[in-house]
């Protein structure tokens, strides 16, 4: 899936929104101009006199000039706001038609960042997660699909409420200035991992932070086409810059992707850096830990099982006992 920073995609949106607006607008002017050349004049007087005020603030009766040029706007601003009644326009008629009216689609009020930006900035961390973020959540993660005991002795739905609660711990961890470590996700498949893997993911994204998602064989897919010039998408570099910026990358189904030397080295240098620079990683695996280490080289094995913290996941396949439910 498409990758995008969602600081770029929000400015791009942002920039895009003001210049319809500006666009807009002028095609106004010209049709009003047109008819009533005298609104023309009105809007040049009225940007004169605004001219007259910031260079008449430093002169001995400043404040006398300026109370004087304020009163002219306002009279012309009356005259102009006449003829465009009698025009039967509205009064904002001529001006641009912003979409966030506290900031103008600049994404800055008062030296800040607009309340519009931080939404459009969450909606696209969002939109990087599959679902868009939505889907999978915390809330809707059914503890009832785990029994409360196995042919093992153990209790599955207990071990599923303590994991729960982790990932709930450590999706609040993650971008608060410390390295809150990474996590492996291991367990048979339909145990839930993807869901809660991205459940942080959403929660992690709905705080403003960067979340990507990708499964282990589409991240080296990503590598192989930037690397060896294979007509490369924007995609895949956008994802190239995820792997580097993203507070929270999860990469799914390791163990699943066809298994190259250059598969070893790409999985290897994205868990390598990521640890090097304390960035949160979440991988799941269908593989048992011991596993690891008969199917990926011992550096990338140790850097997982030494440096992440695994999850084991218990119970029954819930896939397909949704599947058997009709749902």
């Amino acid at each position: 899936m498409a990758l995008r920073d969602p600081a770029e995609a929000a400015r791009e949106q942002l920039a895009a929104s003001r210049q319809r607006a500006l666009e807009q607008a002028q095609q106004h002017r010209n049709e009003v101009y047109s008819q009533q050349p005298q609104l023309y004049q009105i809007d040049r007087e009225i940007a004169r006199r605004g001219m007259e005020i910031a260079s008449s603030a430093m002169a001995s009766d400043a404040q006398e000039q300026i109370e004087r040029l304020q009163q002219e706007i306002t009279g012309l601003q009356q005259e102009k706001l006449h003829i465009l009644a009698q025009l039967g326009l509205p009064e904002n008629y001529l001006e641009p038609p912003f979409s966030c009216p506290i900031c103008q689609d600049t994404g800055f009020a008062r030296g800040h960042r607009c309340q519009c930006w931080q939404k459009l900035y969450r909606r696209q961390a969002g939109k990087n997660l599959p679902g868009g973020g939505q889907i999978y959540q915390f809330d809707n993660f059914q503890l009832d699909y785990y029994p409360q005991s196995d042919d093992k002795g153990g209790n599955p739905r207990r071990t599923m409420e303590h994991i729960l609660m982790k990932c709930m711990e450590y999706a609040e961890m993650v971008g608060r200035g410390e390295d809150p470590g990474s996590l492996l996700f291991c367990g048979k498949t339909g145990l839930g991992k993807t869901h809660l893997a991205l459940a942080i993911a959403g929660r992690v994204a709905e705080r403003g932070l960067l979340a990507a998602y990708t499964s282990a064989q589409s991240a080296v897919d990503h590598y192989e086409r930037t690397r060896f010039n294979r007509s490369p998408s924007r995609e895949d570099w956008d994802f190239l810059s995820a792997v580097e910026k993203a507070d929270l990358l999860v990469i799914d189904d390791l163990g699943s992707e066809f298994n190259t030397a250059f598969t070893q080295s790409v999985l290897y240098n994205i868990i390598n850096d990521r640890m090097m620079n304390g960035a949160a990683t979440i991988i799941t695996t269908n593989l048992e830990p011991a596993k690891l280490t008969s199917q990926y080289e011992q550096r990338i094995a140790s850097r997982i099982l030494c440096g992440y913290t695994s999850l084991v996941f218990a119970g029954r396949d819930i896939r397909m006992m949704k599947r058997m439910e009709g749902k």
